[in-house]
């Protein structure tokens, strides 16, 4: 699997679920805030939900995975293949992309590029 990584902004598969047509996303990385904060959360009052796998207070509830990786990620805009065309489409999450600072959006364009090279190349579009 190809991924392309400028900064904080990085071109990969997706891999959450199985899709029809080849799915990739860009994604936007930061710092983690809940990274390595299980144990005081605990002492906060959260406990644990849903089978052990997040922990919750009030209503709040947070995955057990974000206290273990120093950054987390979401989703800026999707890049899907159509074979049927042929051609590679691009479709962003709402206004994220806006929301990204100028030394993002060039990152963000780069990525999207060499992704899009790599595409191409590799459903011989």
């Amino acid at each position: 699997m190809k991924k392309i990584r400028e900064g904080n902004i990085e071109f990969k598969k997706y891999t959450s679920t199985k899709t029809k047509e080849p799915l990739w996303e860009i994604v936007k990385w930061e710092k983690n805030p809940y990274y390595g904060k299980e144990e005081e959360l605990r002492s906060q009052g959260y406990e644990d939900s849903f089978g052990g796998g997040f922990l919750r207070k009030n209503g709040h509830e947070i995955d057990k995975t974000f206290f273990k990786y120093p950054e987390s990620c979401y989703v800026i805009a999707w890049v899907k293949v159509n074979k049927k065309e042929p051609d590679v489409f691009i479709e962003s999450i709402g206004s994220r992309l806006l929301g990204l600072d100028e030394k993002e959006r060039e990152q963000f364009w780069e990525v999207y590029k060499k992704g899009n090279q790599y595409l191409y190349k590799k459903y011989k579009i």
